[in-house]
């Protein structure tokens, strides 16, 4: 009764259940919840399935106010099945709809499945792409996890290039996307934050059911190093790491491509090494660099985990000074090595966790909408 009889409010937030075997319900409709209300903002997070007609109802009686949505580990069967007769969202600013990689969605009638059937996936897939066309202004889109995206054939890029051209932050981290589908990517020139990060093992067993083929994380890398790079000048900072037993390997020419190509805003890039493998790789790409002329400071951030064991460490190295037992922080030690090869320009940090990281989270500061903490 309270929420019906609201005529103010801006911001709207549910949290459901991760424990609801059944799929924890949101029904929404004019009866509980007035359109006179200019909405903002609304939080619908971790319900395993919403009505069909809850974002229906907000989507199109809250079309001209609402600048926000946040969706995170809210399954997509809510998205409304019709969307055709919505209105275009043109104050959305920002959409954020993860899901979470360890279970799998929920059948129309609200039940958790062991694995995600084809027709889940295909429908799951059918419902985001109808609303993210509705969203020409959309500045802040997050849609990690998405995997069923290119599960059933869905080329995510193409479509955000074509009707979110305007995007400034995109998080597609472990959505599987082929390395010739980032191609398009080259289109978003306003991007500032890009994350294509990837970490299989979380959701290993869904992904071996649905037949996914490998990701190639070296050609993935290349492509966005040599097709991608040179055309967003706008960037900023770009995310690529990756579980460091995938035994993934990028190449110190595309490295040092991605580094001579970024524009003049770039600030940063987060990296990961593999296990067993120590980033001395980068060596070569980092010495290159030096014939480059640059003068803002762009930080390469390698997240990595060979210092996690110092007696299983092969001790090699960049010079031939390297002593295991002369340092009692390694970390430190790399990264002072880095900056004896580093140009000006360069800086290159080694941790197993950086507080600096690129998050979708404080896009809430960064844009016009001003989200209280729920």
């Amino acid at each position: 009764m309270l929420l019906k009889n609201a005529r103010k409010l801006q911001f709207f937030s549910i949290t459901g259940s991760d424990y609801d075997q059944d799929g924890t319900q949101l029904y929404l409709t004019d009866d509980v919840l007035s359109k006179d209300n200019p909405l903002v903002c609304i939080c619908f997070q971790r319900f395993t399935q919403l009505h069909q007609d809850t974002m229906r109802f907000i989507l199109k009686s809250f079309a001209a106010t609402l600048e926000y949505v946040d969706l995170t580990f809210t399954y997509l069967p809510g998205l409304a099945n019709y969307t055709s007769s919505l209105p275009q969202l043109t104050k959305m600013n920002v959409f954020i709809a993860p899901v979470d990689p360890r279970k799998a969605p929920c059948s129309n009638n609200g039940v958790r499945t062991e694995q995600p059937s084809q027709q889940v996936q295909v429908q799951h897939t059918n419902q985001l792409v109808s609303v993210l066309i509705l969203m020409p202004n959309l500045r802040v889109l997050d849609l990690s996890w998405n995997y069923h995206l290119t599960f059933s054939g869905v080329d995510i890029v193409e479509i955000l290039s074509k009707h979110c051209h305007l995007l400034e932050e995109l998080f597609l981290g472990y959505c599987w996307i082929p390395s010739e589908k980032l191609v398009n990517l080259q289109r978003l020139v306003f991007l500032k934050r890009l994350c294509l990060d990837h970490y299989p093992s979380k959701a290993k067993e869904i992904i071996i059911s649905m037949g996914l083929p490998g990701y190639d994380y070296a050609a993935s890398f290349r492509t966005v190093a040599n097709f991608v790079i040179p055309h967003l000048k706008e960037l900023e900072y770009f995310s690529f790491n990756h579980s460091p037993w995938a035994g993934a390997v990028i190449e110190n020419d595309d490295l040092f491509q991605f580094i001579k190509y970024v524009g003049p805003k770039f600030k940063g890039i987060f990296l990961t090494d593999c296990k067993g493998k120590e980033p001395y790789g980068f060596v070569e790409a980092v010495k290159r660099c030096t014939a480059l002329n640059r003068s803002g400071l762009i930080k390469m951030f390698v997240e990595t985990t060979m210092f996690s064991d110092l007696e299983e460490t092969p001790r090699v190295a960049i010079t031939n000074h390297y002593d295991f037992d002369s340092f009692k922080e390694p970390y430190g030690f790399v990264t002072n090595q880095f900056d004896l090869i580093s140009p000006p320009f360069l800086q290159v940090q080694f941790s197993h966790e950086f507080r600096e990281k690129l998050n979708f989270l404080d896009a809430r500061s960064r844009y016009d909408v001003k989200i209280p903490r729920f």
